[in-house]
Order: C-alpha cells, then sequence, then structure tokens
C-alpha cells in the first residue's frame, strides 16, 4: 500500500500544529478490493491519487501572531477562529508572543510537491467500528438534562464557527484525545524546507521595510555568485538586522539536511539543499492538508445504512393489499 495513505482519514487535533504530529486514531478503514494502484503502491479504495510534481519558494510576511493563524487555518481549509492551531502559531513564533512588544516574522517556504492523496467516497462500512460507537455514546447536547452529573469530566472546545461539546467518563476514554475534532480528507506529499525570522517591530520603519530586508537576506542564501558572497551576505544582513528568534523546520527528504539546520548561512547550504531536493522521491512527506469536520463523516443518507432490498415499509408500502374492515380499520391483507 502506499505509504501516504496511511496519512488520509485520521483524526486530527484542531488546536494543535499544522503538521503531521497532531493526527489522533484512524477513523477511516483501508481497504484495496479495487486493485488501483499509483507507482506499483496500492490504493485504498477510498482514495484517489493524482501527481503533481511542481516546486516552488516564496515569503511571507506576518505582523503579528494572529495574521500567521489565519494564514494556517486557510491553507488547512476551515475557518477562522481564535483556538484553530493555536499550538502550532505559538512554536513558531516563540517567546514573542509573551511579550508586549510588537514582532515581524518572515517565513520562507520551499514546497516540493510530488503526488496528492484525497478522499473519495466514504461509506459507513468503511469508518472504525470504534469511532462509531463512541461517537454513538455522546451526549446529544451538554445541556440536556443529566448529562454533566452523569458523565462527569466536561471537555468544551469551539472550532471553527460551531461548537463542539464532548464528556466522557474517564480521561482515558476522552473523544477528543482518541479521535480529534477533525479528519484529514487530502494531503500533498514531498518536502518542505521553513525558514522562519521574527523582529521587533521598533527595529525597521515598517512592514514594508521588513519584507524588503528579509526579501534580501534570502536572495543572499541562494545566491549563485559561490560560498564568499553567500557568508558575506549572510554576516552583512545579520549585522544589520536584531533578530528575536531563527528557527528552520524540514520535512520529507533525507536527515542529512541536519547538517544546515545549525546555520543557513553556511558555505555548503546550496549543495547540502541540492543533495536533499534529490532524496524527496524516495523519502515523501505529508506536509499541506485540507481537513474536515469529523461530524461531516458521519452525516450521511439513511440509504447507506441500510441495503435497498431489506426495506420493508411495512403498511405504508403496502396500501393496495389494505382492505376495510366492519369495524372502519385498515389492515394489511396477507396469504398465508
Amino acid at each position: 500500500m502506499i505509504d501516504g495513505a496511511f496519512f488520509i482519514g485520521v483524526g486530527f487535533d484542531g488546536s494543535g500544529e499544522y503538521s503531521p504530529e497532531s493526527r489522533k486514531m484512524n477513523i477511516v478503514q483501508r481497504n484495496c478490493v479495487t486493485k488501483s494502484n499509483y507507482n506499483g503502491r496500492n490504493v485504498p479504495d477510498t482514495m484517489n491519487v493524482h501527481g503533481i510534481y511542481e516546486t516552488s519558494a516564496f515569503m511571507l510576511t506576518f505582523e503579528n501572531s494572529a495574521e500567521y493563524q489565519t494564514y494556517l487555518q486557510h491553507q488547512a481549509g476551515v475557518s477562522v477562529s481564535i483556538f484553530g492551531f493555536s499550538a502550532g502559531v505559538k512554536k513558531a513564533w516563540g517567546c514573542s508572543m509573551q511579550t508586549s512588544t510588537q514582532q515581524y516574522m518572515a517565513a520562507l517556504y520551499v514546497d516540493v510537491e510530488r503526488y496528492e492523496i484525497f478522499m473519495d467516497e466514504v461509506k459507513p462500512s468503511d469508518l472504525s467500528l470504534s469511532f462509531l460507537r463512541e461517537f454513538m455514546e455522546l451526549p446529544i447536547s451538554y445541556f440536556q438534562p443529566g448529562a454533566q452529573i452523569k458523565l462527569g469530566k466536561e471537555h468544551s472546545l469551539t472550532y471553527f464557527n460551531y461548537t463542539v461539546m464532548f464528556i466522557s467518563l474517564t480521561p482515558t476514554k476522552n473523544f477528543i484525545q482518541r479521535w480529534g475534532t477533525h479528519y484529514i480528507k487530502s494531503a500533498k506529499f514531498g518536502g518542505q524546507l521553513q525558514i522562519r525570522k521574527t523582529i521587533e517591530a521598533s527595529q525597521v520603519a515598517s512592514k514594508y521595510e521588513f519584507s524588503e530586508k528579509m526579501e534580501m537576506e534570502f536572495r543572499f542564501l541562494f545566491a549563485s555568485t559561490g560560498a564568499k558572497s553567500i557568508t558575506e551576505g549572510g554576516q552583512e544582513a545579520k549585522a544589520q538586522n536584531k533578530f528575536t528568534s531563527t528557527s528552520v523546520m524540514v520535512q520529507g527528504g533525507s536527515q542529512e539536511i541536519a547538517t544546515i539546520l545549525s546555520d543557513v548561512f553556511s558555505p555548503t547550504f546550496k549543495s547540502s539543499l541540492r543533495k536533499w531536493l534529490q532524496s524527496i522521491p524516495k523519502y515523501s512527506k505529508a506536509f499541506r492538508f485540507l481537513l474536515g469536520s469529523i461530524t461531516d463523516l458521519v452525516n450521511f443518507p439513511t440509504n447507506d445504512l441500510f441495503s435497498r432490498d431489506d426495506v420493508d415499509w411495512g403498511c405504508e408500502g403496502n396500501v393496495k393489499n389494505m382492505v376495510e374492515e366492519t369495524r372502519g380499520e385498515k389492515t394489511k391483507n396477507t396469504t398465508r
């Protein structure tokens, strides 16, 4: 089976990070009855795969953590909320979130997209039986009579334009901790390099000026005039800008890329980056994905639960066989 299939159809913590580390338990089961495949690997019946093979590099600047949080939520295809990906925003923004001083952040993304896997039609039989059982055990509403007393521990979270109230008997049976609030319905696989830098707003005149300086610094990083130019350019940029924090994150590809994480202005940066790009086809990883509410998975038509051949409409479906008795009541006329 294709490796990326094990990432699709799993629960996701909507308040965590926008990364594979926030995934939860499997909600959708994986069966390969139709034997469809991609590059010699089986693809589950509930999923489709198509190749992308695109590479892009771009820079974004954010004037506060809320703007960065909104960007992450749009990337995931969810509505804006103060809770969405809050853990990931805190990690990216670092200690600067704890200060009252305004901070700017610049993020450079190098995306290598090889293929995308997305969910197709999901039927009730494709869902995990444990998930369905625990979902059916949830109270209809937290405010229904006796719900708090009967079930005890409360877990209330508001996500993306709707409120989800979950209550469990014990912490070990916490629905959100086990299944999350969303599920991953599609993902792009390949590799991604992120370089994030934050700076105090007082160090620059405006966000526009900060964006220009960061663009120049990242140009030095990928300059083609030799290692000396890269090093001198990087040292000059460091002297001009007093950054609050600098972080580098790599997803996918060979772990040999770790040699440049300590210093992105190393003279060997370009050669290490080239080797990393060449290793992505062998070590692809999900780095951009779309989420859906887990309630969408259980919002299926009644016909999906019962086969049409098994439907018995009773008296309503046998009106023509009903006869009028003397006392004025209608009954179904059957032959034995």
